[in-house]
């Protein structure tokens, strides 16, 4: 071979010029003499072998020995040589490529199993306690109080127990709105009452009684008729919950109606009845004031027990 920087002729296979020391970087050919490779597996075959040291295949053109085994004993007597040349072939993968080849499984099956186990117990465990009363804090141990003087056992504390349940009862309950609604009617009963008294009075006390006694009703149906008033706002500035309690608003407010005006009417009689220096002869224009109370009256009590609002907390 030529050296490429001194130009002269250098022997084959040199690494470097012998003349200028110029690395050559010959690359140097192995002779493998009469080895060859197993055309099913890819095994290196010795020289004369008649069949795969590897696969116990036949090698072409080469002819077994009078006294030489068959290549199926032959490859349980000996192991061969393997290579680093991936077998061709329909025959290529062998059991035990198979099994170089494949992932270990069984091992893979049994962790995943197993991490799934743990995982899953540490979870139950901390969600689901063995001990269902481990976080219960009422007392269950009896204790002996006779040192205190009482001959008898506590077995639990009643007081906390009760206001626990208490508490979790109201707080199950809590219904801002419907307890609004059912004051504002409790209100409006009360108040019917009132009114009610009002009107007998207004047959005795308002045609006969002293002008203290007339003054007094007077101002009392004022305060009443006040109340109302204000109950029907209260009524109006109450949420009705999405129209859950649409309907509940509706009649309570009909019922605060009819009652003012019934309100109405008594205030214009007491004050007529009031005003007046014999009553008694005026007795007529005094009670034809509350004429149509009663029709007011009847509509209240017809629908006051079925319009009583109830709870539609969820």
């Amino acid at each position: 071979m030529i050296c490429p920087n001194c130009h002269k002729e250098v022997p084959d296979g040199s690494f470097e010029c012998p003349y200028c020391s110029e690395a050559l970087c010959a690359t140097q050919r192995i002779d493998l003499g009469e080895l060859s490779w197993c055309g099913v597996c890819g095994a290196l075959v010795p020289p004369g072998a008649s069949c795969c040291p590897k696969c116990g295949s036949p090698v072409p053109g080469a002819r077994r020995g009078r006294h030489e085994a068959p290549c199926e004993e032959r490859r349980e007597q000996e192991p061969g040589l393997e290579s680093a040349i991936p077998p061709t072939g329909p025959d290529a993968v062998t059991a035990t490529s198979a099994n170089d080849m494949l992932p270990r499984l069984k091992q893979f099956i049994v962790a995943a199993i197993a991490a799934i186990a743990i995982v899953g117990g540490t979870a139950v465990a901390i969600t689901h306690p063995w001990d269902p009363n481990a976080n219960d804090i009422s007392a269950k141990t009896p204790m002996d109080t006779s040192e205190a003087g009482n001959p008898d056992e506590v077995s639990s504390l009643d007081a906390q127990d009760k206001d626990e349940r208490a508490a979790q009862t109201d707080a199950a309950a809590e219904d801002p709105i419907f307890d609004s609604l059912s004051s504002d009617y409790q209100k409006l009963v009360e108040d019917e009452k009132k009114v009610t008294a009002s009107e007998g009075d207004l047959k005795s006390k308002g045609v006969s009684g002293t002008a203290e006694e007339r003054s007094a009703c007077l101002l009392a149906i004022k305060d009443v008729s006040l109340d109302v008033s204000n109950t029907i706002s209260s009524i109006s500035s109450t949420s009705d919950g999405a129209g859950v309690y649409a309907d509940d608003k509706t009649n309570l407010t009909s019922l605060g109606n009819w009652l003012r005006n019934r309100c109405d009417a008594l205030s214009a009689a007491w004050e007529l009845s009031s005003s007046s220096a014999d009553p008694a002869s005026a007795q007529d224009q005094i009670l034809a004031k509350i004429s149509g109370n009663g029709y007011y009256k009847t509509l209240f009590d017809q629908n006051v027990d079925a319009w009583k609002p109830v709870s539609r907390a969820s």
